[in-house]
């Protein structure tokens, strides 16, 4: 019996050895068969969770969708573009240092981010590593590696700060010295464009910053201090930097207080403002202002628009209404982005891509056409950033409307950082 009982053992185990070796001989040909298969991969800082969800979900939604449809157009000449993504949201600077260990692993050749204050942090990291990155809001002179690895729509936080400002002062008081105050959270982007705004300042815009009020960067719970001290200095105009949950207590406590019925300009930053309008309420936005270098969705006479919103139907089952403007303007991101990969393929090869390469891919960017969704854009190691410039709007009945056609364009501030 135990002669039997040793023998079976050894079958058994000779079985178990024929299976496994079936099995590497069948994982030898999958890894073959798939590395026939040609694909980049992007590497996207996913916002899925925490304050800022709101706008990191449609946004990434963006990313990964743009992806898909290029893919179904035919890649880069047959090579498909995947996109890998890791959740971020929680706690964007520090999961987004382990989100770029894992994506240089993984052997991504560049990043998406939406999150600012990641992308000053990773800065040398990726300037090391040499995996570019683009932002979908501007770049901060701690960013300004030389050459550049961040790239971004807007220009510098400086110059989003001026071009506020001067839009503010062109567009509605020409002839009349403007009193401004500001609401803005405490991060770096709301610190930086005040800088911008004192530059224009000194290049003789007629213009005084008569108060500054801040709000925690994540969870005011309320603003009804700062907003009484703003009102109080009798301001022309407010622009509000604020993001997240704490624009939504912000956009709240002024519509309570009414002082969107004291005939000031209330000026948004736009970074999270329409992804906030369910949560805040529509009436609480109703008649503020902003600005975008990007279309919206309610502008289908735009042919991209059109096919923008059939593809969110699409793919996501959203309704026109449904789209928010984070959405086209990720979609924006990921074809400049796609296409640095593009141009870094077409002058090393597929082979011997490399994060350096579509670095550079990024940085000879010349009057690329968005499919329409803005004017031809271009980038290079002095101009890392794709909007040509910004148009105001307004929100109305929940939905973000241009006033005009008129583009303010960015004055250049950054320029000086990468010289």
């Amino acid at each position: 019996m135990k002669r039997l009982f040793r023998q079976g053992k050894r079958l058994g185990m000779v079985a178990m050895a024929i299976l496994l070796s079936g099995a590497l001989l069948l994982g030898s040909v999958v890894p073959a068969k798939a590395a026939e298969e040609r694909v980049v991969k992007i590497g996207l800082h996913g916002v899925l969770a925490g304050a800022l969800a709101n706008t990191g979900v449609p946004f990434a939604y963006s990313i990964m969708d743009y992806a898909r449809h290029f893919n179904e157009q035919g890649g880069i000449k047959g090579i498909r573009v995947e996109v890998i993504w890791e959740e971020t949201g929680r706690s964007p600077v520090v999961q987004g240092i382990t989100a770029h260990k894992r994506f240089k692993e993984a052997g991504v050749v560049a990043e998406i981010n939406m999150i600012s204050g990641a992308c000053e942090v990773l800065a040398r990291t990726l300037r090391r590593d040499e995996i570019p990155i683009t932002l979908i809001t501007a770049i901060s002179e701690a960013m300004a590696n030389k050459p550049p690895w961040v790239f971004s729509a807007e220009a510098s936080m400086d110059d989003a700060g001026a071009v506020i400002a001067t839009a503010i002062k062109q567009t509605w008081f020409p002839d009349k010295h403007v009193r401004l105050a500001l609401m803005i959270y405490d991060h770096l982007s709301g610190w930086a464009p005040i800088e911008g705004i004192r530059w224009a300042i000194r290049q003789g815009l007629d213009m005084e910053i008569v108060g500054v009020e801040v709000v925690p960067f994540l969870g005011a719970i309320d603003t009804t201090t700062e907003w009484m001290r703003t009102a109080s200095k009798e301001p022309d105009a407010v622009v509000q930097i604020i993001c997240g949950a704490s624009l939504t207590t912000s956009v709240k406590d002024c519509a309570r207080l009414g002082i969107n019925k004291k005939g000031i300009i209330l000026f948004d930053s736009g970074y999270c403002l329409e992804e906030t309008v369910p949560v805040a309420g529509v009436d609480a936005w109703e008649g503020w202002y902003t600005y975008g270098g990007n279309p919206y969705a309610v502008e289908t006479e735009l042919p991209a628009v059109r096919t923008l919103l059939e593809i969110a139907a699409q793919y996501r089952g959203w309704e026109p209404q449904d789209v928010p403007g984070c959405y086209i303007k990720g979609w924006i991101q990921a074809a400049v982005t796609v296409e640095g990969m593009r141009l870094a393929i077409e002058k090393v090869g597929f082979e011997n891509l490399t994060g350096r390469a579509v670095r550079n891919g990024l940085a000879s960017i010349k009057d690329f056409d968005v499919g329409g969704l803005m004017p031809p854009m271009s980038m290079d190691d002095t101009h890392p950033w794709w909007f040509p410039g910004v148009r105001v709007c307004q929100v109305r009945e929940g939905r973000i409307w241009p006033i005009s056609d008129k583009r303010f364009e960015y004055p250049g501030i950054a320029v000086e950082w990468f010289k």
